[in-house]
């Protein structure tokens, strides 16, 4: 549904830059760290001041007219969800689809989050094939 052909895996987290269906692009994301911890091997060992090392690609990130509004309404950025997101915190899912998430990151499938944001549920979903990631809300998929 949302895969592009021609995708670059290989792109870093800081590189990442928000598109959005018809409605340009947004500010690029603050992945400031996540460079320097995509190169690490360490385990869970990690210091509070660190976050997580990142799990997956997330490819191109894009978001619904929707989804951008209301963030932008409510002054809220993206960052955090999708830095929850690709570290494996998966936000409000069901233990069946936190397990289901999991076995995707090993497995090469799709990966859903869902966070509450200020009264409306916003789904994150990586693609299967890392080539993108889309915040959107449930009644848009």
């Amino acid at each position: 549904m949302f895969s592009r052909p021609g995708c670059i895996e290989s792109q870093s987290l800081a590189a990442l830059a928000f598109r959005v269906y018809g409605a340009g692009v947004l500010p690029e994301a603050d992945f400031s760290n996540t460079e320097q911890l995509m190169s690490c091997n360490c385990s869970a060992s990690h210091s509070q001041n660190q976050p997580p090392q990142p799990l997956f690609q997330l490819g191109q990130i894009v978001a619904t007219r929707g989804v951008l509004a209301h963030l932008e309404h409510h002054g809220i950025a993206a960052d955090p969800f999708l830095r929850r997101h690709v570290a494996g915190d998966w936000g409000d899912v069901p233990p069946e689809d936190a397990k289901s998430n999991r076995l995707a990151v090993r497995h090469g499938s799709r990966i859903l989050s869902s966070f509450e944001v200020k009264g409306q549920r916003i789904w994150v979903i990586t693609e299967a094939d890392r080539c993108v990631t889309t915040l959107l809300f449930p009644s848009e998929y």
